[in-house]
């Protein structure tokens, strides 16, 4: 079931918006957005609902490179789909183990 993002999640889709050509149209509706955790072994990435059906991967928005607590890097990258909506928060940890923190790059636990 769809759920609202969480505060740390608003954050992190925020920064990778910013300064790309959807923020203008994104970053009002942070509060109105609903995603469903994607079953990906607890790395936390998120796929955005949508009304629209049959939709697929259209390109990525931004990534971010960053050290997990543990040490192990993890890229973030925020996904638009071929209608250019938001699709999908993809967190990859390169082990592939559960995220500990995702916002040493925010300064916000």
């Amino acid at each position: 079931m769809p759920r609202p993002l969480f505060s740390k999640e608003k954050i992190i889709v925020s920064q990778l918006l910013a300064g790309t050509e959807y923020a203008a149209t994104y970053l009002p509706l942070l509060d109105e957005l609903r995603v469903e955790d994607m079953n990906d072994g607890e790395m936390e990435s998120l796929l955005f609902a949508s009304s629209t059906t049959n939709r697929r991967y259209g390109g990525d928005i931004a990534q971010v490179q960053l050290q997990d607590e543990d040490g192990i890097p993890v890229m973030i990258s925020l996904v638009i789909d071929q209608y250019d909506q938001l699709f999908e928060l993809d967190v990859w940890k390169v082990d592939f183990s559960p995220t500990k923190n995702l916002m040493p790059f925010s300064g916000i636990d």
